[in-house]
């Protein structure tokens, strides 16, 4: 099965990431949805790291759609940068991208994150942009 899909949910019920693989692509995609919170973001990074780390190295381009997500907490580009981002270019990922979300504190967040350098490229205001770039990529 090349395609997988995973859906996390708060313990109320309420959807707020969906992961997808597509080993056609080489992708891992991550798709946020409404408030986040530190204990949320992570869990969902972690779940993309453990499915990439399945796929022994098959899967080359993470994509964190956070054009739905609302809320962005500041202490998290910390344990992005030293924890989560080493780990998963271990596991094989080689580019990694990001839509950004249009709420200010998520959109500032962001950028501080893209210029200390630890997403690959900067973002991007639309989703099609950033699936044609990673399509592009090797």
């Amino acid at each position: 099965m090349n395609n997988r899909t995973i859906y996390l949910r708060t313990k109320t019920g309420i959807l707020y990431c969906v992961i997808k693989t597509n080993l056609e692509a080489n992708t891992v995609t991550l798709v946020w949805n409404g408030y986040q919170s530190v204990e949320s973001i992570k869990s969902g990074y972690v779940k993309a790291l453990q499915l990439t780390r399945a796929k022994e190295g098959r899967l080359k381009k993470c994509l964190s759609d956070q054009s739905k997500m609302l809320g962005s907490p500041k202490n998290i580009n910390n344990w992005l940068e030293h924890e989560w981002m080493p780990k998963m270019f271990n596991a094989g990922i080689k580019h990694i991208g990001f839509v950004e979300n249009n709420e200010l504190t998520s959109s500032l967040n962001m950028k501080e994150v893209t210029i200390k350098n630890i997403f690959n490229e900067p973002g991007y205001s639309h989703q099609l942009d950033i699936q044609k770039w990673l399509l592009n990529k090797n």
